[in-house]
């Protein structure tokens, strides 16, 4: 049986849109011969989620990263309970900015610090067709 987690499927529709057997001309042309050295479920996912969670509670829209940057002190290891802290530090219009720290739970050491830059979508729930 086939691995269908997540991480296999994306690393499949890599490899497919690296060879051409899928996607858009100008994703295919843009990602041709890519390869995937190491892949493994991220803990980026984690710090956009609850960054854009934080986001919300100050913004309640649709938030989506615009700039997000993340920097690795340290590892944390499978079962090994983390802490997450997330903070808005700033706001401008419809942008926001928030910092994710994660933990260590047991020593507090620092394992990444995630910064990210976030814009509030107002969804027009009305389906009004594009003016373009």
């Amino acid at each position: 049986m086939a691995d269908s987690s997540p991480l296999q499927l994306s690393l499949n529709m890599l490899r497919d849109l690296s060879n051409g057997t899928y996607g858009q001309e100008i994703a295919v042309l843009s990602s041709k011969g890519i390869r995937v050295v190491n892949a493994r479920r991220a803990i980026a996912t984690l710090i956009d989620n609850v960054g854009s969670l934080a986001t919300y509670s100050l913004v309640p829209a649709f938030n989506v990263s615009v700039d997000f940057s993340i920097s690795f002190f340290s590892t944390a290891k499978l079962q090994e309970e983390v802490e997450i802290e997330a903070k808005v530090v700033g706001k401008k219009e419809r942008l926001s900015c928030v910092v994710v720290q994660v933990r260590n739970k047991l020593n507090a050491q620092l394992i990444a610090l995630g910064k990210q830059w976030m814009a509030a979508t107002f969804i027009n729930i009305n389906n009004q067709p594009s003016k373009l």
